[in-house]
């Protein structure tokens, strides 16, 4: 029931905004940021991967401003058996069909006799760990962007802050924490609102 309560979002490319907002608003903004070239993203609650593997075929497949950087993709969950799925990146014909564009399909994933595996390719860009969404986020790094959608929903508002300042602590300089739309008001947390031009 716990792990329930706080699933994240299925199915990949779950609420495109959000990654039109990674691709179009985000990585702009962070070329200016990161002379560096390299990125490390979070994702808290990462339900059955498909947000974390969004992400890395995303950023493999459509977005050559990242070519040639240091990517690193961490994806937490509750969790134990959700994880251990995760790293086989393995999805059955019903999940991969919630989401994932027919013409990535072939093109992203082996084909098995009841599944898709995702190829090596986008499955090394991320690494899975266990880890409760009520302690004290240790197991991921500093991070440039943390996706953490359908998290802060069910809850009050004192556990909302105190997940929130924990968060914050994980995130770099400049970083952006992307919630869902209408889960929680940021106000008073030490966030402000990222403004971009692509309604996203």
């Amino acid at each position: 029931w716990v792990e329930s309560l706080f699933e994240s979002p299925n199915g990949f490319f779950h609420d495109f905004r959000d990654f039109r907002f990674f691709r179009h608003a985000y990585v702009p903004r962070l070329k200016e940021l990161r002379p560096s070239r390299e990125l490390t993203i979070g994702c808290i609650e990462a339900g059955l991967g498909q947000e974390p593997y969004s992400l890395s075929i995303m950023i493999n497949e459509a977005i050559p401003d990242l070519e040639g950087w240091k990517i690193k993709i961490f994806a937490t969950d509750a969790s134990e058996s959700k994880v251990h799925r995760w790293r086989q990146g393995v999805f059955t014909d019903r999940e991969i069909n919630r989401g994932m564009p027919v013409g990535l399909i072939e093109k992203s994933f082996d084909r098995q006799e009841q599944s898709w595996q995702l190829l090596s390719k986008h499955r090394d860009m991320v690494s899975f760990q266990r880890a409760d969404i009520h302690g004290d986020f240790k197991r991921l790094p500093i991070c440039d962007i943390i996706y953490m959608r359908g998290v802060l929903l069910y809850m009050a508002g004192e556990m909302k802050n105190e997940i929130l300042a924990k968060v914050r602590k994980r995130l770099a300089p400049g970083g952006c924490l992307l919630i869902g739309r209408g889960e929680a008001s940021l106000a008073g947390a030490g966030f402000k609102d990222f403004q971009n031009e692509f309604d996203c």
